[in-house]
C-alpha cells in the first residue's frame, strides 16, 4: 500500500461533515431536558487557525464529561486542574481488558517515558507510580528498578509493611523473567532487600525472612564474584539463627563471616563481622573478649562511609550496638561509672545518627545495663519514649524490652505483683529470642526481692534448662547465687546448699572474669558466713574483691558491700 505523502482533508472531512448532518449532531434543542455541558476551545494559535491540538483537546473532554455524566467517573477539582477517577474497579478493569494487549503496553509506556521526562520529582518521592506503568509496558528491568527503589524509600523511613510489599513486587518481575544469569543476579539483590525488610518488620525470628536470605545465600554461591552478597546473606542468617536459639549454627556463622570478610578483603565488612561477633562472645560469658570485638567495632568505623549499614545489617548501627555490648562488658568486668557513660554515649549516638531503629535498639540494650546497675532513675528517664518508639515503628523486640523494663521499674517502685506479671509476660513474648535467659535471671531476682521463692526457683529451674539449650552462661553465676538467696531463706536448716550454690557462683563469675558477678555472689557467701558467727572469714573473704574494684563506689552493688564490711569490720 502506497501512501499519499501529504495528507488530504477534503475526502475524509466532507464524509464525516455529512455524517454529522445527517445524525443532526450540530442540532440543539432550547428545552433540551438533558444537563447542558461546555468544552472550552483554547484560542487560536498566532497564525488564527484552529489546528489538530484543539480537537484533541475538544475530544478527550467531551469523552470526561460524557464518562461523568453517565456516572462512571468521579470529578474532583475543576478542570484544567480536575482528577477523574472511576467510580467502581470493575468498570476500569473492563474499560482496561477492553484494549488490546500491545496497546495497553504502548501506553503504559508513554506513560511512564513522560513521568520520569517531565516529572523528575516522582523518581524520588512516587516510583512505585513509575515502577506499575513500567511493568504494564513489559519493560521489566525498568520496573524491577523502580519497585526496588520504592522498598528502599520506604525501609529508610521505616514504612515496613509497604517496603516489603514493593520489594515483592519487585521480586515477583524478577521471577516472571526467563532464566539467566542475570535474572540470577537479579534475584539475589531482590531477596537480599525483601529479607532484610521481613526481618525488620516481624523481627529476627521471621521465618519469611530466613527464607529469602537462605534462596540469596544459594545465589551468592552459584554467582561468581559475589563475595559481599554471601556475606549479607550470612549475616541476616547469623542474626535469625542467634535470636532463635540456633546456637551452634549461629556460633558457625558467625565464624564464617570473618573468612568471608578476608576472603573478599573487604574492611568494611570485617567491621561488621565483629559486630556480630559481640553477642555470640557475649553469650559464652567471656566480657573481655566481648569488649575488645566492641573496640575494634567502634576503632574501625567512620559515621560517613558506614552510616548505611543500619540499612544492611539488622537494621541497626553498628557502632551504636557495639557501645552498648562495650558498655555490658565494661559492667561485667567491673568498671561501673565506665558501663554507665558508655550505655548513655550510645543512646546519644543514636540520636545524632536520627535513625530511629538504631535508637530503640540502644535504648533496650542500654536500659539493660541501667537495669544491672540498679539505676532507677535513668532507666525512668526513656523507658516511656522507648515504648512510644517501638510501638509507633512496630518494633518487635524492643517492645518486649520496652515492657519489661517498665514492669521492672514497677517493681522497683514497690508494685511487686504488677510489675512482676509485666515483666514475666514480656519475657515469654516470641520477640525476647535470644534475650529471653537475660530477661529471667533479672525476673528470678524480682521474686527474690518479692520473697516469692517457689516462683523463684522455678524461673531458676527453667534458666538452668535455657542456658543449656542456647549455650547462654552470661548469666549462670548470677543464677547460682540467686539459687543460694533462696536456699538460704527455704532450708535454713541446711545451709550448705546455700553455700554450694555461692561457692559455685563465685567459680563461674572468675572464669568469665565478671568482677561484678563475682561481688554479688561473695557478698552472698559473706553474709551467710556472718550468720554462722564467722565474721572474720566473712571478712577476709569480702574484702579482696571489693578492693578491687576502683569506680563504681556509689553504685548499690558496691554500697552493699562496703556496708557489709563496715559491719563485719
Amino acid at each position: 500500500m502506497e501512501l499519499e505523502p501529504l495528507y488530504k482533508p477534503q475526502g475524509v472531512e466532507e464524509r464525516w461533515q455529512r455524517t454529522w448532518e445527517e445524525e443532526r449532531l450540530y442540532h440543539a434543542e432550547a428545552d433540551d431536558p438533558r444537563p447542558p455541558y461546555v468544552i472550552a476551545v483554547p484560542p487560536p494559535n498566532v497564525t488564527g487557525a484552529l489546528h489538530m491540538g484543539h480537537a484533541l483537546n475538544g475530544s478527550i473532554q467531551d469523552a470526561l464529561i460524557r464518562l461523568t455524566e453517565a456516572e462512571l467517573l468521579f470529578l474532583r477539582g475543576t478542570p484544567p486542574d480536575a482528577f477523574y477517577a472511576f467510580k467502581h474497579a470493575l468498570v476500569q478493569d473492563t474499560a482496561y481488558s477492553t484494549m488490546l494487549r500491545a496497546r495497553r503496553q504502548q501506553l503504559h509506556g508513554a506513560i511512564a517515558q513522560v513521568l520520569e521526562k517531565r516529572f523528575p520529582e516522582m523518581i524520588a518521592s512516587t516510583p512505585e507510580v513509575i515502577a506499575q506503568q513500567f511493568e504494564g509496558a513489559g519493560r521489566h528491568e525498568q520496573a524491577i528498578r523502580y519497585w526496588r527503589q520504592a522498598g528502599d524509600r520506604d525501609l529508610r523511613r521505616f514504612a515496613m509493611k509497604e517496603a516489603v510489599a514493593h520489594f515483592s513486587n519487585a521480586l515477583r518481575v524478577v521471577m516472571s523473567l526467563g532464566e539467566s544469569t542475570a535474572r540470577a543476579e537479579q534475584e539475589l539483590a531482590t531477596c537480599l532487600a525483601l529479607a532484610l525488610a521481613q526481618q525488620i518488620a516481624g523481627g529476627p525470628g521471621s521465618m519469611e525472612s530466613a527464607g529469602y536470605y537462605r534462596r540469596a545465600e544459594a545465589l551468592s554461591r552459584q554467582l561468581s564474584g559475589h563475595g559481599r552478597e554471601k556475606f549479607l546473606a550470612t549475616w541476616g542468617l547469623w542474626l535469625h539463627c542467634f535470636m532463635t536459639e540456633q546456637a551452634d549454627e549461629a556460633f558457625q556463622r558467625a565464624d564464617e563471616m570473618i573468612s568471608i570478610a578476608r576472603e573478599v578483603n573487604d574492611q568494611d565488612l570485617l567491621m561488621e563481622a565483629y559486630h556480630a561477633q559481640m553477642p555470640v562472645l557475649q553469650r559464652r560469658g567471656n566480657h573481655r573478649m566481648v569488649k575488645e570485638a566492641a573496640e575494634e567495632v567502634v576503632r574501625r568505623y567512620d559515621r560517613q562511609r558506614h552510616r548505611d549499614h543500619a540499612f544492611l545489617f539488622g537494621g541497626h548501627d553498628a557502632r551504636v550496638c557495639a557501645r552498648t555490648f562495650h558498655a555490658m562488658s565494661l559492667w561485667g568486668l567491673g568498671f561501673l561509672e565506665q558501663a554507665y557513660e558508655t550505655a548513655q554515649k550510645a543512646i546519644a549516638d543514636a540520636r545524632d545518627l536520627g535513625h530511629a531503629f538504631s535508637l530503640a535498639h540502644a535504648m533496650h540494650q542500654s536500659g539493660m545495663v541501667f537495669v544491672l546497675l540498679d539505676d532507677v532513675e535513668t532507666c525512668q528517664s526513656f523507658a516511656d519514649e522507648l515504648l512510644e518508639i517501638a510501638e509507633r515503628n512496630k518494633f518487635p523486640w524492643p517492645l518486649t524490652h520496652a515492657r519489661f523494663h517498665r514492669g521492672w521499674l514497677a517493681a522497683r517502685h514497690g508494685d511487686h505483683a504488677a510489675g512482676i506479671e509485666q515483666m514475666a509476660a514480656a519475657a515469654e513474648e516470641p520477640s525476647a529470642g535470644n534475650r529471653r535467659p537475660v530477661l529471667l535471671a533479672v525476673l528470678a531476682d524480682a521474686f527474690v526481692r518479692a520473697g516469692r521463692y517457689q516462683e523463684a526457683i522455678a524461673v531458676l529451674d527453667r534458666i538452668e534448662k535455657v542456658q543449656v539449650d542456647m549455650q547462654f552462661m552470661m548469666f549462670a553465676s548470677e543464677a547460682l547465687r540467686l539459687r543460694g538467696d533462696v536456699f538460704q531463706q527455704l532450708f535454713r536448716n541446711d545451709e550448705g546448699k546455700a553455700e554450694a550454690c555461692f561457692q559455685q557462683a563465685i567459680a563461674v563469675a572468675r572464669e568469665q572474669q565478671c568482677r561484678t558477678f563475682e561481688l554479688r555472689a561473695t557478698v552472698s557467701l559473706a553474709r551467710l558466713r556472718r550468720d554462722q558467727d564467722r565474721s572474720a572469714e566473712a571478712r577476709d573473704l569480702l574484702a579482696p574483691i571489693y578492693g578491687a574494684f576502683t569506680e563504681g563506689f556509689d553504685r548499690p552493688d558496691l554500697q552493699a558491700a562496703k556496708a557489709l564490711l563496715l559491719e563485719l569490720s
